[in-house]
């Protein structure tokens, strides 16, 4: 169904109230081409994430990197990947109209809510074991590690709660999608702008404290001359980590941008959802694969053997 001249515009209303939306059919155009591509270029981000959780080390111990760097960085990159993958779900979908018959058909209250939970829970959580990495690239410890990760995992729990209980709305679309592009999120988002305000706040002072301890490893590497005076496999180990946090730290600080833009410009904040999939895909994307690619860590180590050397004989 297309928009016509007779039909008014219906933009960041409830999709359950008119029944048009019912007969809304999926036109193929440029948004599920970015929703495609985004979603194959994520899946060599499984397979890194995949390959790194079930690597053993033949060693069993970590000599190139810290027990809990490593373990931080695995937590945030799970945590990544399972946020993208609710995002393909419960916001990249919903946005070529595929789901538009189907959900306003629906209860407000059906089971979506437990994804538009989880999906929440999760954005929270991965920002949170972002700084946890970061936090263990300065101070490796284990109590820290800990109580960051589990109070990290019960006040996401409590953000999943909230959001189930206020069940769901899915919101119709301006320009640059067709009609029947929908976004789906929770009714305390929606309804709330303390919530909304709290989203931000959040998403702000996680950006501030990554940029915070990247400067600060930075300086902390600089002044111990770590690149210098270790041997080239930890250097390169210790190169891999810091280009890491780099590459988390830019498309977190562009998101944060387009956070602030769609708060500052309301008109414009269907173009900014359009493009927000790009730099959370590079922040998860390419951390995976350059740490998996790259990290000294997932590489075999060559030993080198004294060898006997044998000298010849002269028989007579």
């Amino acid at each position: 169904m297309n928009l016509t001249t007779e039909q008014p515009p219906l933009f960041y209303v409830p999709i359950y109230l008119h029944p048009e939306f019912q007969s809304v059919s999926c036109n193929f155009d440029f948004v599920t081409v970015i929703v495609v591509a985004t979603f194959i270029c994520f899946i060599p981000t499984i397979n890194s994430t995949v390959r790194m959780v079930l690597y053993r080390h033949p060693q069993k111990s970590l000599t190139d990197i810290h027990p809990y760097v490593y373990k931080s960085f695995i937590c945030m990159q799970i945590s990544e990947v399972a946020s993208t993958v609710t995002d393909f779900g419960v916001v990249r979908i919903p946005l070529t109209t595929i789901l538009t018959s189907y959900y306003s058909t629906s209860a407000p209250d059906s089971p979506l809510r437990l994804f538009v939970a989880a999906y929440f829970l999760l954005v929270y959580l991965s920002q949170l074991l972002i700084v946890l990495f970061c936090l263990m690239r300065l101070l490796t410890y284990r109590l820290i590690f800990w109580i960051w990760l589990i109070t990290s995992v019960i006040f996401c729990a409590v953000i999943y709660i909230i959001h189930f209980s206020h069940g769901v709305v899915c919101l119709s679309l301006p320009s640059p999608f067709q009609y029947g592009a929908i976004l789906v999120t929770s009714k305390l988002s929606y309804e709330n702008r303390v919530q909304t305000a709290f989203d931000g706040i959040f998403s702000l002072v996680v950006t501030i404290l990554v940029v915070v301890m990247t400067s600060l490893m930075l300086l902390k590497l600089k002044s111990l001359k770590q690149l210098s005076n270790t041997s080239s496999r930890n250097t390169n180990a210790e190169r891999t980590l810091t280009i890491t946090m780099l590459i988390i730290l830019i498309p977190t600080v562009f998101s944060q941008l387009i956070t602030i833009m769609c708060l500052v410009a309301i008109q414009y904040s269907a173009y900014f959802l359009l493009f927000r999939p790009i730099f959370l895909d590079c922040r998860v994307t390419i951390v995976s694969c350059y740490f998996y690619w790259t990290h000294p860590y997932f590489k075999k180590k060559t030993t080198v053997t004294d060898s006997l050397t044998m000298k010849p004989t002269i028989m007579t």
